[in-house]
């Protein structure tokens, strides 16, 4: 709205340098291929700490393991958290949001691509409890 104070840009400002860019090209004849590059500057400085990047937060199939364990158990994920804090060797952070998506994993396994309900009225069969449910038509 006009006269309401500073106008707000409607276009984002332009990019300091374009994308690195890499094309590649292959013959059929030869077998050969053919590869351009386009603005071979780096659009970015480089990250002075790896870690920080997310390939190397990644958890490795002990910590993978161990976090589904774990939530099984039903340990809230701060606890897992802390456990897999106090065990790391390295210096690469736990990022809770990993915890969180492995036990939405677990979880969706565990199904095996049922509906909830229908997995639940499994587990009351498997383990022998008594219950009753209706289904609508």
């Amino acid at each position: 709205m006009k006269g309401l104070g500073p106008q707000i840009p409607t276009k984002a400002p332009p990019k300091q340098s374009p994308h690195f860019r890499l094309y590649a090209r292959k013959y059929a004849k030869s077998n050969a291929w053919t590869l351009k590059v386009k603005n071979p500057e780096h659009s970015h400085d480089s990250i002075e700490n790896i870690m920080v990047h997310p390939a190397f937060r990644k958890f490795n199939e002990q910590e993978t393991s161990q976090t589904a364990q774990m939530s099984e158990s039903l340990l809230m994920p701060r606890k897992i958290w802390a456990q897999l804090c106090s065990q790391r060797e390295s210096d690469r952070p736990v990022i809770l949001q990993y915890i969180y998506n492995q036990i939405k994993k677990v979880k969706k396994d565990k199904v095996q691509g049922r509906r909830p309900i229908d997995a639940l009225i499994d587990t009351f069969k498997e383990e022998n409890f008594v219950w009753s449910s209706e289904r609508d038509a």
